[in-house]
């Protein structure tokens, strides 16, 4: 083994004794697990020297040093975030010995590999590591950061004394004490005490009292009448002042500087001595002790002896805490144009936390709150909330102007077409302002208006909502437009008692309209009969869809279900039993769309009335109309009047058009009566699908010839006659020649 190789084994042996003494204490199976497979893993990925293949590593060679590096430092940087609550900056700041560590592991990886080549990728690559170890450690310890006792505002007793910004305590009984006026959870104090007094006697203590009055003793005296063994004691303090052991462990004194850190948490305390690496206590604690301190004792002989019990110096550098606080973001906006609000005043009872803007944060002690948002010219808001965490509330001010609070809820989405309801929370802000109330609503036509379970009628576009005394509930119910985000408001005015001022307050609400999951393919033109609507589910989903037809009463006359398969389409047979104004629902998934159709005869009487004389022919044109997908055979009959019998007609007219026929009649030559009614009907197959009236009205004109009615080429009779009576005269002039 030449020089170099020996220097480098010697080097190794001082790190290995280095992390015996300041990581072995932290050591747990869960970091000596994750060293020993991280550093294999480690080792495996970033060595390119060779020795990618772990198994055949030579021992005592410079990639087997290395592999012992990689888990050593793995496991010590995990123990440590344990240790430090992923605070590792803290933990680096607060002991020197954790640094000298880490460097030296770094540096001897680097020295055993160079500075070159693969043992500066490694070295750059493990220093990359420790920044980002450090980064997540900011982020997650900004939140525990620690705050520095002002140790002058201490009680002093029996002459202990503010020294160069600490606390010195002489062995003459004395002590100091700290209250907090917000709860700790975490205590780091970091003090050094003397020698034994000259009974050879040591005994110093720290009380920890929660806001329950109960907590915890820590004692460092011995066991022999305050003499050596010198031993470690935990306490629980009772609420009446009464103390019982928990622990104790041997306590080495030869460490005379000692940063002492006391956590609780949850029903746990740890107390720790991070500046010698010492852990004393992981202690499950009684139901009693909550771990929210409010008050710290620090003394001489505390908790053990009598007054002879008592080391020669005690003396309190610093002391650090975290408090049992949380962080929390307060967004306040404008409950009715819901622009943020700044320079709010924020308090609890009487005291003032602060004045805001929207989004900043105060701390506040974990527990419930109950805060009041003050503003010039809004009513105050009073919250109540529970800080468990970070957490972020949300408030809203109502103007003065205002005399109800109007909450709406905060994501509306509805589908095109549908019957839409919302809900709306009315709650007066100031009683004596709200008589009187009305609703006035802009942006849509509501269908109904309820207060509570009643419907309200519109008198010219509003409401009466009466006196609104307590939270009442109001639902706007409207039909949805085309998809898009859509806004409308609501107005509430009331006055006061007297009717002498008038409260406003308009809420803006905010509404989705999707398209449906399916397509509605609805007929161009009603009819009376057969239409077919035909629907194509276009969600990829599967959905029962049901149709249904309500009459001008809202009386159901027809409906159908159907389960649809995805992207599957279907048509559905609607039967409308006459003309007239109807409305089409289509439900699904609880919601309803609706459809308003009118349907206009499909027959029309085109001449309702004809002139005609006595003896002679008339006719009526009538216009029928096929709406459906399928031609339709008719039956055109005409009856009644001096018609003896009926005149009946066939016809079939072609899908989705429409045909005009002529009816002729004959009128005897002996009617009675100068006008009659007869009626038309149109039939297909057995049911009557129109019936209707036409008027005749009979011509006397004494002399009377067939000359009524339609002849060839769609010319009238009379016209016909004319012309024969011309050519007539023709032929007698030719045969006189």
């Amino acid at each position: 083994m030449n020089a170099k190789s020996l220097l480098q084994l010697l080097i190794f042996l001082v790190i290995l004794g280095l992390w015996y003494k300041i990581a072995w204490p932290l050591q747990d199976k869960v970091s000596i697990a994750v060293g020993a497979l991280g550093g294999i893993l480690l080792h495996w990925a970033l060595t390119n020297k060779g020795n990618r293949n772990i198994i055949n590593i030579r021992p005592f060679s410079a990639g087997w040093r290395v592999l012992l590096y990689d888990m050593l430092l793995l496991s010590f940087l995990f123990a440590l975030l344990k240790q430090s609550n992923f605070a590792l900056l803290e933990a680096f700041k607060n002991n020197v010995q954790n640094v000298v560590l880490t460097l030296s592991l770094v540096g001897a990886i680097g020295l055993d590999y160079g500075v070159e080549g693969g043992g500066m990728r490694k070295v750059s690559i493990i220093i990359a590591l420790l920044v980002v170890l450090a980064a997540v450690s900011v982020q997650i310890g900004e939140v525990s950061a620690l705050e520095v006792v002002d140790l002058s505002e201490a009680v002093l007793y029996n002459g202990a004394e503010y020294v160069n910004g600490g606390l010195s305590l002489p062995p003459n009984n004395a002590y100091a004490v700290i209250n907090f006026t917000i709860p700790a959870t975490y205590f780091e104090i970091h003090y050094s005490f003397g020698d034994p007094n000259g009974y050879g006697r040591m005994s110093f203590g720290f009380k920890f009292i929660d806001e329950s009055g109960a907590g915890i003793g820590i004692s460092f005296h011995g066991d022999n009448d305050g003499r050596s063994p010198w031993r470690y004691h935990l306490y629980l303090i009772n609420i009446d002042g009464s103390k019982s052991l928990l622990e104790s462990k041997d306590w080495n004194t030869t460490n005379k500087e000692v940063m002492l850190t006391v956590e609780f948490s949850g029903n746990h305390v740890i107390v720790k001595d991070i500046l010698n690496n010492v852990t004393y206590s992981n202690y499950t604690l009684p139901t009693v002790v909550t771990g929210k301190i409010k008050s710290l004792t620090i003394g001489q002989h505390l908790l053990a002896g009598d007054w002879a019990w008592a080391v020669t110096s005690l003396y309190i550098y610093s002391i650090k805490v975290r408090y049992n606080t949380a962080p929390i973001t307060i967004n306040i906006k404008d409950a009715l144009t819901n622009q943020p609000l700044d320079n709010v005043v924020v308090k609890e009872g009487d005291q003032v936390l602060g004045t805001i803007n929207s989004g900043d944060s105060i701390e506040l002690p974990k527990g419930t709150h109950t805060l009041t948002f003050e503003k010039s010219g809004y009513w105050s808001v009073t919250k109540t909330i529970d800080v468990q965490s970070d957490m972020t509330v949300e408030v809203e001010m109502y103007p003065s102007s205002a005399a109800v609070m109007i909450e709406a809820p905060s994501n509306i989405t509805t589908f095109e077409n549908t019957l839409t309801e919302v809900k709306l929370q009315i709650e007066p802000i100031a009683q004596e302002a709200t008589k009187n109330a009305y609703l006035s609503v802009s942006g849509i036509t509501p269908l109904e208006v309820r207060k509570g379970a009643s419907i309200i009628s519109s008198e010219n576009g509003k409401y009466y909502l009466g006196d609104i005394s307590s939270l009442t509930e109001i639902t706007i119910k409207f039909k949805a437009g085309t998809p898009g985000t859509k806004t409308f408001s609501v107005t509430i005015t009331s006055q006061d008692a007297l009717g002498t001022k008038t409260y406003e307050a308009t809420k803006q609400i905010v509404y989705t309209v999707k398209q449906l999951p399916f397509q509605v393919q609805l007929p161009s033109t009603w009819s009376v009969g057969e239409n077919e609507v035909r629907i194509n589910e276009a969600s990829g989903q599967q959905v029962l869809i049901t149709l249904s037809l309500l009459d001008p009463n809202g009386t159901e006359i027809w409906s159908d279900s159907y389960t649809f398969g995805p992207y599957e389409g279907h048509a559905f047979t609607v039967n409308i039993p006459a003309e007239g104004d109807y409305t089409l629902k289509v439900s699904w998934n609880g919601y309803t769309a609706v459809w308003s159709i009118k349907v206009n005869p499909a027959v029309s009487i085109l001449t309702d009335t004809v002139n005609v004389g006595k003896g002679d022919i008339g006719t009526i044109k009538v216009k029928i109309r096929n709406p459906t997908s399928r031609t339709q055979y008719y039956t055109v009959v005409l009856e009644g009047g001096f018609i003896e019998g009926n005149v009946t007609k066939q016809i079939a007219v072609a899908p989705l058009s429409e045909k005009t026929i002529d009816i002729a009649f004959s009128v005897p030559k002996d009617v009675q009566f100068d006008a009659y009614d007869l009626t038309l009907r149109v039939l297909q197959g057995n049911a009557t699908t129109y019936q209707g009236l036409v008027h005749v009205i009979i011509e006397d004109t004494g002399f009377s010839l067939p000359l009524g009615g339609e002849g060839p080429l769609g010319l009238p009779l009379w016209m016909w006659g004319v012309l024969g009576v011309v050519a007539l005269l023709l032929i007698v002039r030719e045969v006189r020649r």
